[in-house]
């Protein structure tokens, strides 16, 4: 809360535990910690907290977290995000690319998902999406000492 505000009063309305953290006019509780310290709704900016000036990644992070699930972010929409698109290694882009550039139907990403990647190692079902970029990425920078 210091970070992004008070939730909005329909999100506090579906909270279940509304109770411990809001009074009945729905204000913040606001208790010390162990250390005499108070903690206030929107004192503080995200890009100080995180002591970066990065727009696309502060974008990304604050499409993440949006108090109500209507307004966050979707995991699809996260995967097409620019500060995730710029980081993926070429072979993986391209398959990205293939794989959001049809509409979104379940069926058609499942069949994008599943398809064999252009440059994938063989095993790469047996592996994790971290262990197959690493992979691409030292392939790529080796290849660029040889040139």
């Amino acid at each position: 809360m210091e970070i992004l505000g008070l939730p909005e009063p329909p999100v506090l309305e579906l909270s279940t535990r509304k109770h411990l953290f809001f009074d009945e006019n729905s204000k913040a509780i606001i208790i010390p910690n162990s250390r005499g310290k108070e903690r206030h709704p929107n004192t503080k900016q995200l890009e100080r907290v995180l002591k970066c000036q990065d727009p696309k990644f502060l974008s990304f992070l604050r499409g993440c977290f949006k108090w109500h699930p209507v307004d966050r972010m979707t995991p699809l929409e996260a995967l097409q995000h620019e500060w995730i698109l710029e980081g993926l290694p070429d072979k993986v882009l391209q398959h990205h690319k293939k794989m959001f550039s049809v509409p979104e139907d379940k069926r058609t990403l499942k069949k994008a998902t599943q398809s064999e990647i252009q440059g994938f190692p063989a095993n790469a079902q047996s592996q994790s999406i971290y262990e197959i970029i690493n992979e691409i990425r030292a392939d790529d920078a080796e290849r660029d000492k040889r040139k």
